[in-house]
Parts: C-alpha cells; structure tokens; sequence
C-alpha cells in the first residue's frame, strides 16, 4: 500500500492523483501547454503528457509492484472530488466501480468483490483529460487492472498503478487495448488475449 510520503515522491512530477497527494500545478501547466496558454471547458479531451517515477521492464514487475491486479468490469463510474490546491491548479476525479471477477494478485490476501478506483478526469473548468494515452474508464469496460492502493479517510481506493497498468478486451480484435503510447510491455501486453494475460499474471504470483 502506498504511503503519504511515498505517494508524493512517486507522482509530484507527474501530475497524477495520489489520493490524497496531486501535483495539480503540473496537470495544469501541461494543459495550458497543450492548448497553447488557455485551457477551456469542452467535450474533447485534452491529451496530457506526464511522467511517472514507476516505469516496468516486464510483467512480473509489473504484478510484483501492483497492492491488486484484478479481472473486472467497469459498473459504474462518477464525477469525484476536488483534488489539489484551487489557487495554483487543480483536477476533479473520476470515481470508477468494478466489479470484481476475479482476484489475480493481492499483497495482503484481500478477496474484494468490488473495488473504487480514482482517475484523474477533469480540469475545474470541465476539460476532460486523458493521462498518457490511458483513456477514461467507461461502464461496460472490462479488462485486467493493475492497481495501487492509496490512503483515503473511507474504504480502500486504488489508482492505476501507471500508464503500463490496465488492459480493456476490445470488441473485433484478438488482444487487449492498453495506452495508446509507444511502450514496449504495453505492446507486448496488448498482443495477448485477456484470458491469457490473466493466466500469465496468476501464475507469476502463486
């Protein structure tokens, strides 16, 4: 589970949610930047590039770094709270239900049927964004997560772990759909079916 402390070193840079943690400040100089000095309200998302202390090599590091990687399906998502420091910058979660399927990994043996994941998913103005081609959550998405537990004041909450860490099946093709970037173990990943990402991960960890 992530700590205070160690959420802030992992994602200040960033610009990802680390609940309670944000570097709000940097979403909104990447936004500012993207639109050329003056992010506004729209449907479209806005694309924001960010970095991440956390980069994996291979799939065992990946599961090995994740508190839960899970199979599950997306029943659920809503607008979350405010994050970060109005005064300099800040995003509005995206509170995203899954309904668990099946536990592939959890470091504490946790074998919960339903887990609260929190994205980042607007500016204050209403600019949806998209974090490193990770697209937003959508009811119906189902896929294997990666996941991070963060400290919150209620129930457990997870991130995704990072951009290398969620795997949707996708309708007409054979692999998954991981972040639209240039990765090499998302495209590995990606190459795989969902039953046999699953598999692999399950049986890295036992």
């Amino acid at each position: 589970m992530a700590t205070a402390e160690g959420d802030q070193g992992r994602w200040r840079a960033a610009g990802l949610i680390a609940v309670p943690i944000i570097a709000a400040l940097a979403v909104s100089w990447w936004a500012l930047r993207g639109t050329g000095g003056g992010a506004r309200a729209t449907t479209e998302p806005l694309a924001v590039q960010a970095s991440s202390a956390w980069h994996f090599e291979g799939l065992a590091e990946l599961s090995g770094a994740s508190d839960l990687v899970v199979v599950a399906t997306v029943v659920a998502t809503e607008r979350g709270r405010l994050v970060g420091d109005p005064r300099t910058g800040a995003v509005i979660s995206r509170r995203v239900t899954l309904e668990v399927q099946r536990v592939l990994h959890s470091r504490d043996g946790r074998r919960s049927t339903t887990v609260v994941v929190e994205e980042e998913g607007w500016l204050e103005d209403g600019t949806p964004i998209i974090v490193n081609g990770l697209a937003a959550s959508a009811p119906g998405d189902h896929g294997v997560w990666f996941l991070d537990e963060v400290a919150t004041d209620g129930a457990a909450t997870y991130i995704v772990i990072n951009e290398q860490g969620r795997y949707l099946q996708a309708a007409g093709r054979a692999g998954t759909v991981g972040a639209q970037i240039s990765d090499p173990l998302i495209e590995r990943l990606q190459a795989m079916t969902l039953e046999e990402l699953a598999e692999l991960v399950a049986g890295r960890a036992n």
